[in-house]
């Protein structure tokens, strides 16, 4: 089965888009989950040990220790844990979940629409590089940072170790010699600046085939199919017989 230059376009953005889009709400997700249990049991220890105080300065006050003027001055507030605080992550994986797939459909909307045979307009091309640069700032931005504070709060891997294999390396000249010490930090890096690398490089071949499928296509092209004229500045243009 063949597929024109259009839906070839359209499939390549919403495979790639669900990838990022997924990838980024599901780093959100974990990280500002655990963030979320954290806060919610800080909150409550908070706030039973000022419900124990205010308890106490209630007895004062009853017995006459203290006046009603200093109850209210000395006093904790209790701050509630509301359901906001409890799922902060579901309210910010699902804002990133739907502004992602929606902008796959409003891009994959105006491509299905448009007239195939004309050039691209300054609209169009507005939209397409807002939705590019969307996910742009997920892909370097966004999974980059939850990376990084997924392995800080969640995986918790402190300390160093000693590198594999640099150990037994090391000892053929020096018989105590223990090996290259890393910090899991240095883990963490690596895995962070592969993502970039690999990213950089998927971008410059998928702008590379972009741009040159179109030029394929009309290699492509039959030579008995009609084509349409256009100017050196890309418009259409009548042909000779003025049809």
């Amino acid at each position: 089965m063949k597929f024109d230059v259009r839906v070839k376009m359209i499939m390549t953005m919403f495979v790639i888009g669900a990838m990022i889009g997924v990838l980024s709400v599901g780093l959100i997700a974990i990280s500002l989950h655990n963030r979320d249990v954290t806060a919610v049991k800080t909150a409550k220890q908070s706030n039973q040990q000022a419900q124990t105080a205010n308890a106490g300065l209630q007895k004062d006050l009853a017995a006459g220790a203290i006046t009603q003027a200093q109850f209210d001055e000395q006093k904790t507030e209790i701050e509630p844990v509301t359901w906001l605080t409890k799922n902060s992550w579901l309210v910010s994986s699902s804002i990133v979940g739907v502004v992602s797939f929606g902008l796959l459909v409003l891009a994959t909307l105006i491509l299905l629409k448009r007239d195939k045979s004309l050039p691209i307009t300054w609209a169009e091309a507005v939209v397409y590089s807002g939705v590019l640069f969307f996910f742009l700032i997920l892909v370097n931005g966004v999974i980059p940072h939850f990376m990084i504070d997924l392995w800080d709060n969640v995986i918790k891997l402190r300390g160093e170790f000693t590198v594999p294999l640099t150990k037994s390396i090391a000892s053929l000249w020096e018989s105590k010699a223990q090996g290259m010490e890393w910090g899991w930090f240095v883990i963490r890096d690596m895995i962070v600046a592969g993502w970039y690398i690999v990213t950089l490089v998927l971008m410059i071949a998928l702008w590379y085939w972009t741009q040159e499928l179109p030029k394929r296509s009309k290699k492509s092209e039959k030579p008995g199919e009609a084509k349409v004229l256009t100017s050196p500045y890309g418009r259409p243009m009548l042909s000779a017989t003025g049809k």
